[in-house]
């Protein structure tokens, strides 16, 4: 034991010394901080690590040190709270949460010195070893910290920075009744308060404080921030302390995402959830982004170019904090844009398939377009990709490297084919459907049903192709191990039912005159509906044999030194690919990337970056006026329809389909977006929420054949909604009450 901390023994808070890391442990050499500065700190005092006898067992107290812990306690006068004050605790990269003993209401000299026994013994502890070894920290003494207790009306945390999105303007309070340990320990739900510049409540379950208890703590919160996000604990006292808030506690904030700014660094507006952003709810990996995304991007706009003369304007794409934000509806609509693509236009009149693509962009004429595309694609295009992974589930194994990005770049070619083709015919879709609402909503004012139901009814298996997201660092649902089970017969019977009420339901409410071109747009919104499942369906039907052809490839890499294991070969870009397989053996920064991937994960990004303008700002409009609710409701959170019903329930967000066994039946699910290897959560959920999507994405589609609700497209859903909480989901509205009431 070092000769200075063995002349320290038991020191009061308001002593300097206290104050110093390496005598008094990070917890109270910060608090005593705190005190200093006139922070509401309670009295207290340290248990130094000179207090121990090295004689005997490393937590039992020498001879001095009892006596002068018995004259500290004499000064408390009264029960104590006894906390560990490690001297690594409370550091900027390892707070050591949770890892050491707490022991509360503690009184009297015997029961204190037990439970600072406890406290120094729980340093050895195997998952403080652990957590050590992980973080590479050297065992360090440990002090102990003794404090009046404080009797609770309300305690809890807050955090001077989102935990969630890492956003810096917002102070976020949890405060639960009681003592703060139900809290910390996750044994209790909290009443959470977002602070920007007025305080909101944004989920409780019983109230604990009042507007101005909020804005208080998220005041002391930020007053003790010193340049750096802190995450405090506090308490309100009852008794005769009654009202008087107390800090706990006051440390950096650790794992926090970093400080985001959502700028698109290109002109125009960008946004999340259209196309293939439908399909990707996650940060995208190096790999992904250099070589599939872009070749995906610039074969369809390639092919929608050479058959409609339009030109997409550049860049059809921005990531942003590694997420993907689409660009290719920029299109201008000015007369100058159309007189330039005439010429073009006029050519493909006299080709069928450019004629059908060209229709199929212009709403009034995509009815001209959809069937010519539709039998396109059935007799040429999925054939031809079908040969394609044939042919390259019986090569691949025996590829040269070179072989393999070949095969891979030729199933990306031939899905891009898909993509041009699902524009044609799920786009038409879209467009009928936005044809039937914008009827119902003009005609119908006392329709009462949902607009979505309306086109439920086509089936929706699951299949070994099905994927988490698009970028192939995700295993298919086949590598997974078993399908879930298709929608059930009875819950497919409650589907259509529930169709055939909503059909009744609109046809007595619209005009006489209006029936049949309402039944019209019944019939054909039901047939593109059905097709467009029919396409997306095995859209990803080359993504098994090329993710076995990137892992062989990842294998080579691995032979040559370039990477550590075959699945890092999602951390190298294309560029650096190519290199590596003509034989260079560059250094490359793969445990970074990776690390930035999956901090990048923890993000919750916008729907939209930028301005939006031409044809994007005019469909986004449509979609907004037609789509979202009007709701004046502060602790609701908006959406678009995706199935109707209302369901009230626990609330699971769950970032990836790694994480699905954590939802339990019953349980509401909240995820990024759905892709076909959701399915399985299905099953289990009683809704669904979704950061992106609309009534046309995978979460809405498979929720009505399942017979659930589903609010998608709320944007920040993930992070606005705690893990935990109930809430309340009305499909019909496109809305989610925060609260969970119903």
């Amino acid at each position: 034991m070092n000769e200075a901390l063995s002349r320290e023994l038991v020191i009061p808070l308001s002593d300097p010394r206290a104050r110093v890391r390496s005598i008094a442990g990070g917890k109270a050499a910060a608090l005593a901080a705190l005190a200093a500065e006139g922070h509401p700190v309670p009295p207290g005092f340290v248990v130094t690590p000179g207090a121990f006898d090295a004689a005997e067992q490393v937590s039992v107290l020498s001879a001095r040190a009892q006596q002068e812990l018995g004259r500290a306690l004499e000064a408390l006068a009264g029960p104590v709270a006894v906390r560990s004050s490690g001297i690594a605790e409370d550091l900027a990269g390892a707070s050591f949460a949770g890892q050491y003993e707490t022991v509360l209401d503690v009184e009297g000299v015997a029961a204190v010195e037990a439970a600072i026994a406890r406290c120094v013994a729980s340093a050895r502890s195997e998952r403080v070893r652990e957590y050590r070894q992980e973080r590479g920290i050297d065992a360090a003494p440990m002090a102990v910290l003794v404090q009046r207790m404080v009797k609770a009306r309300a305690a809890g945390v807050a955090f001077t920075a989102h935990p969630v999105t890492g956003e810096r303007g917002v102070t976020v309070v949890s405060a639960v009744r009681g003592l703060g340990e139900a809290l910390v320990s996750g044994q209790a739900d909290a009443e959470e308060w977002e602070i920007r510049a007025e305080p909101v409540r944004r989920r409780f379950v019983l109230p604990v404080l009042s507007e101005r208890e909020a804005r208080e703590v998220g005041d002391l919160a930020r007053a003790v921030e010193d340049g750096v996000p802190v995450d405090i604990e506090w308490a309100i006292e009852e008794g005769e302390g009654a009202g008087r808030l107390c800090l706990l506690q006051a440390r950096p904030m650790t794992a926090l995402p970093d400080a985001t700014t959502w700028e698109p660094g290109a002109p125009g507006g960008y946004v999340r959830n259209f196309r293939l952003g439908e399909w990707i709810g996650a940060p995208v990996t190096p790999l992904f982004e250099s070589w599939i995304l872009i070749d995906l991007e610039e074969g369809l706009h390639g092919h929608f170019e050479r058959l409609t003369g339009l030109v997409t304007p550049r860049p059809l794409h921005v990531v942003v904090h590694g997420w993907y934000f689409y660009g290719g509806m920029r299109y201008e609509l000015g007369a100058g844009a159309m007189l330039r693509a005439l010429p073009r236009m006029l050519v493909a009149l006299f080709d069928r398939r450019k004629r059908a693509m060209m229709f199929a962009g212009n709403p009034p004429l995509a009815h001209l377009g959809f069937d010519v595309e539709l039998r396109r694609w059935r007799d040429e295009l999925l054939p031809a990709l079908r040969h394609t992974v044939e042919r390259a589930e019986g090569a691949i194994d025996a590829a040269s490297p070179a072989e393999l990005v070949e095969w891979v770049q030729g199933i990306v070619d031939e899905t891009a084919e898909q993509l041009t083709s699902i524009v044609g015919v799920a786009g038409y879709a879209a467009k009928v459907e936005l044809k039937l609402l914008r009827l119902l909503k003009e005609r119908a004012p006392t329709f009462g049903g949902s607009v979505i139901d309306l086109v439920a009814g086509a089936e929706v298996s699951p299949a070994a192709h099905d994927v988490e997201g698009l970028d192939p660092i995700f295993p298919t649902l086949g590598e997974r191990g078993g399908l879930p089970p298709a929608p059930t017969g009875a819950q497919r019977a409650r589907v259509l039912a529930r169709r055939d009420e909503a059909e009744a339901l609109a046809l007595a409410a619209v005009p006489d005159g209006q029936r049949a071109r309402l039944r019209a747009l019944l019939a054909e919104a039901r047939r593109a509906h059905a097709a467009r499942l029919e396409q997306t369906g095995v859209f990803t039907l080359g993504w098994p044999v090329m993710r076995r052809a990137l892992l062989r490839l990842g294998e080579a890499l691995e032979t040559q030194g370039v990477i550590g294991a075959a699945g890092d070969v999602f951390f190298v870009k294309r560029a650096e690919l190519d290199r590596a397989l003509a034989g260079e053996r560059a250094s490359l920064p793969i445990a970074e990337r990776r690390a930035t991937w999956e901090r990048q994960r923890r993000l919750a990004p916008p729907l939209v970056v930028g301005e939006p303008t031409g044809l994007l700002k005019v469909i986004m409009g449509e979609l907004e006026r037609l789509n979202h609710p009007e709701h004046a409701e502060p602790d609701a959170l908006g959406g678009m329809p995706g199935s109707a019903g209302r369901v009230t329930g626990v609330a699971r967000v769950v970032r990836s389909v790694d994480e699905l066994d954590r939802l339990r039946p019953g349980e509401i699910l909240v995820a990024p977006v759905t892709t076909p290897a959701w399915t399985l959560a299905f099953g289990r959920a009683s809704a669904i929420v979704t950061d992106t999507g609309s009534v046309a994405s995978h979460a809405s589609i498979v929720a009505r054949e399942h017979g659930i609700p589903a609010v998608v497209g709320t944007g920040d859903g993930t992070a606005r909604i705690v893990d935990g909480q109930r809430i309340t989901v009305d499909g019909g509205r496109g809305v989610v009450r925060l609260s969970g009431a119903a």
